[in-house]
């Protein structure tokens, strides 16, 4: 059941036109737990000063006018599994943001390309949901990206060896999709790297890897050089 109109009200009220914070989550979103809310993208415009937003109990998509939040550092749409439609492209217009948790929602598509222009973010999560395609090269762009969360998903294809240029990455989780090929031979150059999790998945190779503090790669397709992978992480 949707929201009733007064949820959109509070989005045009004239002081949420000066919030830094919008935290609309579950605690704090109605006590009638079966409203779901579309997410009113027609004030975004005006939300110049937004820093923060959080927002669960949705349904709909991603309105496209959310790139014009051009203060943004944190927006957190996760545990929505009734948000469905595509990543816009249009969060790409996000330069300042920080924190993009997507996670366990209903979203489809492809990750778009746009994604590695938000040169400023560290923590990229879109764990749990339907998308698929190949991984967007451009992630290599996010240099600050210290976890990139894609598990749960259906991704496909080769992991670009652009993610070796990700010299800050601490964590890289690709497990249960449909990633195939070898792992390529850049991730020997993430240092910083201390979790992976690509299980469940069609991978196989490389022989040179940084010894990470926890590396799952069961379920994946091995041969030899796993075994020999295996060896050096142990």
């Amino acid at each position: 059941m949707l929201a009733p109109p007064s949820f959109q009200a509070v989005y045009a009220s004239k002081w949420l036109r000066q919030a830094t914070i919008i935290n609309w989550t579950s605690r704090f979103a109605c006590p009638t737990t079966h409203y779901y809310y579309r997410i009113p993208y027609s004030s975004f415009a005006e939300l110049q000063n937004l820093v923060e937003l959080k927002l669960t109990r949705l349904c709909g998509v991603i309105p496209k006018e959310i790139g014009e939040l051009g203060a943004l550092r944190t927006l957190s749409l996760n545990f929505n599994p009734l948000l469905t439609g595509p990543v816009p492209k249009e969060l790409g217009n996000l330069k300042r943001l920080v924190v993009l948790d997507l996670s366990r929602c209903g979203l489809v598509g492809e990750l778009p390309y746009e994604i590695g222009d938000l040169t400023a973010l560290e923590t990229l999560s879109v764990n749990g949901n339907k998308l698929e395609g190949a991984i967007p090269s451009s992630i290599g762009n996010l240099k600050n990206l210290r976890k990139l969360h894609l598990g749960w998903n259906g991704f496909s294809g080769l992991i670009p060896k652009e993610i070796g240029a990700l010299e800050n990455l601490e964590t890289f989780a690709i497990h249960y999709n449909h990633a195939c090929g070898e792992v390529p031979a850049e991730f020997g150059k993430l240092k910083a790297l201390c979790f992976v999790n690509m299980a469940s998945n069609l991978l196989s190779g490389p022989g040179s890897l940084p010894k990470f503090g926890f590396c799952r790669i069961s379920g994946c397709l091995t041969y030899k050089r796993i075994l020999e992978l295996r060896a050096v992480l142990t």
